[in-house]
């Protein structure tokens, strides 16, 4: 299975006024396991129109951030793909994010199971420091 994450850098004034970047990192979680450990890079390519459900299914409801702010305002995005073992339960997400109009860095955390191999968003929090992102990660993969 294929799983894609996404490196952003966006400046939009209209719908809303955004400057951010982020990137991510991913973790999995595997069904013997239990534990965290780093997803295994596949490639890194272009942001393609094909990816604009995924991006909306990732930010949407947690940092408000669309496809409609990335087409316009000006982007770089880049899509990042990662092998995913048969044996994964949980794909965790680390987004650092940097917001240049409020001058803060803080990290979105979004966690997946793997259902009928698809990965399905089971939570979105957004923490201070990525201590805190951390452990909230290894709370969830106790699921």
């Amino acid at each position: 299975m294929k799983f894609v994450s996404f490196e952003v850098i966006l400046e939009s004034e209209i719908p809303k006024r955004i400057s951010i970047t982020m990137r991510p990192e991913v973790f999995i979680v595997t069904f013997s396991e239990k534990t965290l450990s780093k997803a295994d890079l596949h490639s890194v390519r272009n942001f393609e129109e094909s990816d604009a459900l995924s991006f909306d299914y990732k930010f949407s409801d947690s940092l408000l951030i669309s496809c409609s702010d990335l087409f316009s305002g000006k982007h770089s995005i880049k899509t990042i793909e990662y092998n995913i073992p048969d044996d994964v339960a949980i794909i965790i997400e680390i987004y650092e994010v940097n917001d240049r109009i409020s001058e803060k860095n803080y990290f979105l955390v979004n966690a997946y199971k793997i259902v009928d191999n698809k990965a399905e968003k089971i939570n979105a929090a957004i923490f201070k420091n990525k201590k805190e992102a951390l452990d909230f990660a290894y709370k969830i993969r106790k699921i």
